[in-house]
């Protein structure tokens, strides 16, 4: 999920489904830049 598309579902749902929806967007945000590191620290 791309920036605008995060900022757009969030402003459609409660707030309670938007902490939900954001949470897992971070995570997976985080964990792709974790690999990302990893990957560059192997080469």
């Amino acid at each position: 999920m791309d920036y605008h598309n995060l900022i757009e579902t969030l402003g459609q749902v409660s707030v309670g489904e938007a902490g939900l929806i954001f949470r897992d967007h971070l995570r997976g945000t985080v964990r792709m830049m974790l690999a990302e590191a990893m990957a560059a620290e192997v080469e």
